[in-house]
């Protein structure tokens, strides 16, 4: 992106965000943010004390974790099995209602029937998407550039199902250095807050490319945004998406602005796993149900 490209984004930005540029607050709750101190930030409540203003967020099955990469010689509770992811997708889903959210941005699906999740006898419609910058869900205690999550519901239910996929920025070789096609559009699509905006790469074909490409991680969470609610279905794709360096910055421009996040920053840290089951699907590729190796 040139830099007045850059500039004009940023201005665009601050223009169509200013009603936004305050903290974040629940559906029936105090005001919360990402920010430390956030005494020092309109009074809003830092992530460590989200608790005191929304019960769930102090929970015993919370979100994000920390993830461990699988090791054979690593602990003796793991199974381990060449077993695939057992999730299907269908749709395309390419158009979206871009908005600010608590803390960050969404992109709203415009039509919740056209992209599904299924898995065994239940279906997940897809209501949205949006990026965490840094990752919330760490490896191994590593930390990746940012984290997309797409989030589902249960048809007729409220339960959800939300696939992580971690983004990692680096510099590409020249063989490489055609933009990613999701990513690319993503990013031209800051310039449309507000907007129908379209995302030109097939849902399905995006999911099915990056587990294909490793383990993947599935446990039962919460929410990572207050209320916190404990009704996830949490899978994250272990093999990041790699995106050129600088992919980034238009997004990481429009958080700064943002009162919620911490210097632009909008990522819970991780919480404890306590008795929770983490199954690594090490094969990586759809298919039938099958088990995995479990962590505990």
């Amino acid at each position: 992106m040139s830099r007045l490209s850059s500039v004009a984004l940023f201005s665009l930005a601050s223009l169509l965000l200013a009603p936004h540029a305050c903290v974040a607050e629940g559906d029936d709750g105090p005001a919360w943010g990402y920010h430390p101190r956030g005494e020092e930030h309109g009074g809003e409540l830092s992530p460590v004390d989200w608790a005191s203003g929304y019960e769930a967020c102090g929970g015993s099955s919370q979100s994000p974790i920390d993830l461990s990469a699988y090791d054979a010689d690593a602990s003796d509770d793991c199974d381990v099995k060449d077993s695939a992811v057992p999730l299907s997708f269908s749709g395309d889903c390419v158009s979206f209602s871009l908005e600010p959210s608590h803390g960050g941005l969404k992109w709203d699906a415009t039509s919740s029937d056209s992209c599904k999740v299924h898995k065994g006898e239940t279906t997940y419609s897809l209501l949205q998407f949006h990026v965490h910058v840094m990752s919330e869900h760490t490896v191994d205690g590593y930390q990746y550039d940012a984290e997309a999550h797409f989030v589902h519901q249960e048809d007729g239910g409220d339960n959800l199902l939300v696939i992580g996929v971690f983004l990692e920025e680096q510099e590409l070789d020249d063989q490489q250095k055609k933009p990613n096609a999701w990513m690319n559009s993503v990013r031209h699509s800051l310039n449309h807050m507000n907007e129908t905006v379209h995302v030109h790469h097939p849902y399905a074909a995006l999911l099915l490319k990056r587990i294909a490409h490793g383990d993947v991680f599935n446990y039962a969470g919460s929410l990572t945004t207050p209320p916190c609610s404990e009704i996830v279905d949490w899978w994250v794709v272990g093999t990041p998406l790699k995106v050129q360096a600088g992919a980034l910055d238009p997004l990481k421009a429009i958080l700064e602005q943002m009162e919620a996040t911490d210097d632009g920053e909008n990522a819970r840290a991780t919480q404890p796993l306590n008795d929770r089951t983490v199954v690594t699907y090490t094969n990586g590729k759809p298919g039938n149900e099958g088990e995995g190796s479990t962590h505990h």
